[in-house]
């Protein structure tokens, strides 16, 4: 009667796993996903909420589900195998199989907070030397004080001129790029025929890769699963080809770039995983 639950199934399941790591480069937020079993006449958590968004796909079986919104009734639905539901976070529920087992997909989604924008701006400030004296605990007077509090509020406020939101979340996804799950499906397989590219062979980038480019004025800095490729910003278009997700030929690509140039800029993108080879 118990309901078996496998946590973090796209790390175990590959199919899931590029599903997951789709809708996490789309979203540019993290997407998970977890697998319940449950039998017949049997329920598995009991009346819950989340911190974060989900979507719950049926994917066998028949399973009721009861909805409390934060005003107005519970709503109560079955869902059926390619059902699939949204539940915004902080939606009370419960769940339960009748005569029928059930089989169902629950995919994270792990959008920012605010909470979690000010631990980012907790991040900022402890690289900064005017947060990480000590503070000693007591104070001589109510002058000393406050004295304290202006001081600290001060160094606060000043960050907060200089830190925006935006950038902020920017750090976050940054965090994301680098940290990403990596095992590319294929990566092997374009490795070992690095040297057999030549300007006829079509290439395409990993549909389920994060990526982001920064740049200093002279160069272009495109960053991806803690690997960083350089280039100069003359060759933007190539960088907007390469990452456009349709399929191109090496002798396609653009700009003020010999062949040899060319080639040798693709293979830096095979070798660390990017590009995928579709046909030599």
């Amino acid at each position: 009667g118990a309901t078996l639950i496998l946590n973090k199934a796209h790390h175990s399941l590959p199919s899931l796993g590029e599903t997951c790591r789709r809708l996490t480069r789309e979203l540019r937020f993290l997407v998970g996903a977890n697998i319940y079993m449950t039998p017949a006449n049997a329920r598995g958590f009991s009346k819950h909420r989340d911190d974060h968004d989900v979507l719950i796909l049926q994917i066998d079986g028949r399973k009721t589900w009861i909805i409390y919104p934060a005003d107005g009734p519970a709503v109560e639905l079955e869902l059926r195998p390619g059902d699939l539901l949204f539940l915004p976070r902080d939606f009370w529920h419960e769940a339960r199989c009748e005569s029928s087992s059930s089989v169902h997909v629950t995919l994270s989604l792990n959008a920012s907070t605010g909470y979690e924008l000010l631990e980012e701006l907790t991040a900022v400030a402890r690289e900064r030397p005017e947060f990480r004296y000590p503070i000693h605990h007591g104070f001589e007077s109510q002058a000393a004080r406050q004295n304290f509090d202006l001081d600290f509020e001060g160094k606060v406020l000043a960050l907060l001129r200089e830190v925006t939101g935006s950038g902020l979340l920017e750090r976050r996804f940054a965090d994301l790029v680098k940290n990403q799950r990596q095992g590319w499906r294929g990566r092997f397989s374009d490795i070992v025929h690095l040297d057999e590219i030549t300007p006829d062979t079509v290439l395409c980038a990993r549909p389920e890769i994060l990526s982001r480019v920064t740049s200093d004025g002279k160069s272009l800095f495109f960053e991806f699963a803690d690997s960083r490729i350089t280039v100069p910003v003359f060759l933007k278009s190539c960088l907007d080809r390469i990452a456009s997700g349709e399929p191109f030929a090496v002798k396609e690509l653009q700009g003020l770039i010999t062949e040899s140039g060319k080639l040798e800029l693709i293979r830096q993108f095979v070798q660390h995983g990017f590009l995928a080879i579709v046909r030599r």
